[in-house]
């Protein structure tokens, strides 16, 4: 026996699992304007490796996240010249 189903509960699906996966790869607003001062005040323009401001946080080279949050920074070796931005102080999920 085949069962038709809807249309719109397969959109629906795929809706809601593309909304949760966002939810589970943003950074809460605070972690990622820390990093955006880290980029802006260590020359992220002239890194090896740089990273698109515009892209989501966990597509950032160097960046890890756990939870949706922040959990490490490891950005050795990539160029990075100037004083490490107060701001960092909200990183508090790094390990």
């Amino acid at each position: 026996m085949n069962r038709i189903y809807p249309k719109f509960s397969k959109v629906s699906l795929l809706f809601i699992l593309l909304i949760i996966q966002a939810s589970f790869s943003a950074v809460p607003q605070t972690e990622k304007e820390a990093l955006v001062d880290l980029f802006k005040h260590t020359n992220g323009d002239q890194w090896s490796v740089s990273w698109d401001l515009e892209a989501p946080v966990a597509s950032w080279e160097g960046v890890t996240l756990n939870n949706g949050h922040v959990v490490g920074i490891n950005l050795f070796n990539n160029n990075l010249s100037g004083l490490l931005p107060k701001s960092l102080g909200a990183l508090t999920h790094l390990e």
